[in-house]
């Protein structure tokens, strides 16, 4: 809200600790909050070896700029170039995750595209979405679907987070893992194997990517599907 009211280019993502490790490389700056102030060192070794600047916020000074959207533009800006938003210093663009091209975007992926695939010559196709939280996960599922209502393709996709997933897996033909849960694929594969589902992990860039490209989202399960 803060960079929209000041039109600075400034893009914050909220994540829970853990979940990090396959998007830190989007980031330029990584704000902690005071309940993992006690995992600094290890988030400041992965983030250093990135080039990535980690700051530590205090009590009442976060919950303060929760509440103040152009005091945490400051404070971010801040942090990343040294002088205040409020000086106008001109930011350049921090958090932009570049579109991918298509053939990186589907590099795993070798069938002909959804584009060319009419909505009576593949079967209905449900799709789970899984990451650590549903967050992430909400974003891809709802790009998806809207990729496939744009293309009229039986396709649904559904959000879960790891954990929640186990009693509804017999509902989708294919399973998607967001970087976060990559961790966890040889647990997740087993179950679906056992149900002749078809898992399919994602990379960082593709997957954040994809959340912001809903006819790439559809490709990207049909394809996965097909394959």
């Amino acid at each position: 809200k803060g960079a929209e009211a000041k039109n600075l280019p400034v893009h914050a993502q909220a994540e829970a600790f853990g979940s990090h490790t396959g998007i830190l490389d989007n980031f330029q700056l990584v704000v902690l909050s005071p309940q993992v102030q006690s995992r600094y060192d290890e988030i400041k070794a992965d983030a250093d070896k990135l080039g990535i600047k980690v700051v530590r916020t205090k009590g009442a000074q976060y919950i303060n700029l929760t509440k103040d959207p152009e005091g945490a533009i400051d404070f971010v800006v801040s942090e990343h170039t040294g002088t205040p938003a409020a000086s106008g210093v001109k930011v350049q663009p921090a958090v932009q995750i570049p579109a991918v091209p298509a053939a990186a975007k589907h590099e795993a992926i070798k069938a002909a595209p959804a584009a060319s695939t009419g909505a009576g010559t593949i079967d209905p196709l449900n799709v789970l979405v899984l990451c650590v939280g549903a967050g992430t996960s909400a974003m891809f599922a709802n790009a998806v679907n809207k990729g496939a209502e744009a293309k009229n393709l039986p396709v649904h996709a559904q959000a879960e987070a790891f954990g929640g997933h186990t009693g509804i897996l017999k509902n989708f033909q294919l399973v998607v893992l967001s970087p976060q849960v990559q961790a966890r694929y040889d647990e997740i594969k087993a179950d679906a194997d056992a149900l002749g589902i078809k898992v399919v992990k994602t990379k960082g860039a593709q997957y954040i990517g994809l959340t912001r490209d809903p006819e790439g989202a559809v490709d990207f399960v049909v394809n996965a599907s097909n394959e």
